[in-house]
């Protein structure tokens, strides 16, 4: 019998021991089902301290307070004051973002409670810093193996960061730049038509090396259009004019006026991010220019309403699939996405209840 899609999800922070089948087993699901819900995680047996993983359940401690960025399962000898001071809130943000708790000094082992946190931004990036999006199921170690650059490296570049070992899906990390042969990493941005193998020949280096610095691409016949896509190297046309939130490789029939307009920006905004760009009227076929794109946020979730980040290689269809809401009722919920073929990593959108 076909099983339709759970449509709510518990956000779990991982801590030291946890397993997936440990999970699978509290929330009375499948080690399948967290996989489907997680397509950043490409190795059942290796989840991370300070992860956050979707389960694709109901809390097991009900009643459930409902969607927050992160919730945390409580353990045995955790209290409020632990969990606040762990996570770096306070006590009152935590009591207040969990009404459904009427005695603080009073939780139960295996409680879901919401976690009251918004990743910090870093400082501005330099000229030898670049910034990515943490992807579902990435950690700074496994970000140092990708990038080369040292897990303590990326710490000084990111004070922000309290706790190594806590990054959450979506947080913007900087990372300083002196990567093995290459010095930079290109975040492309996939246009229908794109393959991997393409994108690999354009910029001169191999398929094996994309995918090691896209840890969400599982399948590498398959990437869509709207996905960042990483590219290892530097751009086919210098000069680059240095980092940006996303980058754009110039194709056949491009301008610069049909770019802005596909991703929201203008011609002006698009030239002061460029300088290396002498006459608007002429730029050509691979080259890599800077895209000024900031995702936008949702509106306010109404009730019966949950938000989630968009995770690499995923589409509003491939959301749509895994949640049991069709594509149109979530572009009804948000507004602020202009083009259904295009969003980005670390995007925050609303995912509509009981739309099917």
């Amino acid at each position: 019998m076909h099983r339709r899609p759970h449509v709510n999800h518990v956000n779990i922070v991982v801590r030291p021991s946890d397993t997936l089948f440990f999970l699978a087993g509290i929330f009375g699901v499948s080690v399948e089902e967290i996989l489907a819900a997680n397509p950043g995680i490409k190795d059942p047996n290796t989840i991370f301290p300070g992860q956050i993983i979707s389960i694709p359940a109901d809390a097991p401690v009900p009643p459930d307070p409902g969607f927050s960025r992160a919730q945390y399962l409580v353990r045995a000898g955790d209290t409020l004051f632990f969990i606040a001071r762990q996570f770096g809130i306070s006590l009152d943000a935590l009591i207040a973002a969990n009404p459904q708790i009427t005695n603080p000094n009073l939780i139960f082992v295996n409680q879901v409670i919401n976690l009251p946190v918004t990743p910090p931004l870093p400082a501005p990036p330099t000229s030898k810093t670049i910034q990515i999006y943490v992807s579902g199921g990435e950690t700074l170690f496994s970000i140092s193996r990708r990038t080369g650059v040292s897990v303590d490296a990326i710490i000084a570049a990111n004070p922000q960061i309290r706790d190594p070992n806590i990054i959450f899906a979506g947080q913007i990390i900087n990372v300083p730049v002196g990567r093995k042969e290459n010095d930079r990493l290109l975040n492309i941005v996939a246009i229908e038509g794109d393959t991997l193998f393409e994108l690999a020949e354009i910029f001169g280096v191999t398929v094996s090396e994309i995918l090691a610095v896209n840890p969400g691409i599982v399948n590498p016949n398959i990437i869509f259009p709207g996905q960042i896509i990483a590219i290892p190297a530097d751009p086919p046309r210098p000069p680059d004019p240095g980092s940006a939130r996303a980058q754009y490789l110039v194709r056949p029939g491009d301008t610069l006026f049909s770019i802005a307009r596909r991703f929201g920006l203008t011609v002006p905004l698009l030239l002061a991010q460029n300088p290396q760009i002498d006459d608007p009227d002429q730029i050509f076929v691979n080259q890599v220019i800077n895209l000024v794109v900031t995702p936008p946020l949702p509106p306010d979730p109404p009730p019966d309403t949950i938000q989630i980040y968009v995770s690499a290689g995923e589409t509003l269809s491939s959301i749509a699939r895994r949640t049991g809401v069709s594509v149109q009722a979530i572009l009804n919920a948000n507004p602020q996405i202009e083009d259904p073929d295009i969003i980005f990593v670390g995007q925050i959108i609303n995912v509509p209840l009981n739309c099917f």
